[in-house]
């Protein structure tokens, strides 16, 4: 496929922009992991730290709750830049660039190892943040409606 200067400054333009676009998203999904443990850390530190009272009752929920939801955001932002990757091989392919030049292509039919790692390092952090919050709330709520002598 021949394109013409035009047409080759607007795919040189919309790459430039695609990977701002996906620095940014890494760079969300590492925040998410960051501000997580920083917010339940705190939460469960004034919790460890105060004596049950009627904020308690809502507090102990918090980092379940804040958990799912950074869980939810960094699989939203990774299935974006997945339609974005995806996006990439397209025009790739359209350009007929030789060889196995272009990133998506290179990477086409490749394990990626580093990423499936990534991936599964970063499901297991969700997971055990999201159900471990979770079951220490409800550990929380039973120890402080049945104390113990």
């Amino acid at each position: 496929m021949n394109i013409d200067g035009i047409q080759r400054d607007f795919v040189i333009h919309e790459f430039d922009a695609l990977r701002n676009e996906l620095d940014g998203r890494m760079a969300e999904r590492r925040d998410n992991i960051r501000n997580t443990l920083i917010a339940v850390g705190a939460i469960w530190t004034w919790l460890a730290t105060h004596d049950v009272n009627p904020y308690y009752e809502i507090a102990k929920w918090l980092p379940f709750v804040i958990s799912a939801f950074f869980a939810v955001r960094s699989l939203a932002i990774r299935e974006g830049s997945k339609r974005i990757a995806e996006y990439t091989a397209n025009v790739e392919d359209a350009l007929q660039l030789p060889g196995e030049l272009g990133w998506e292509r290179f990477n086409k039919g490749r394990k990626r190892l580093c990423g499936t790692l990534g991936k599964r390092w970063e499901n297991g952090f969700w997971i055990v943040m999201s159900v471990g919050n979770l079951v220490a709330a409800i550990c929380v709520d039973v120890t402080t409606k049945n104390p113990h002598p």
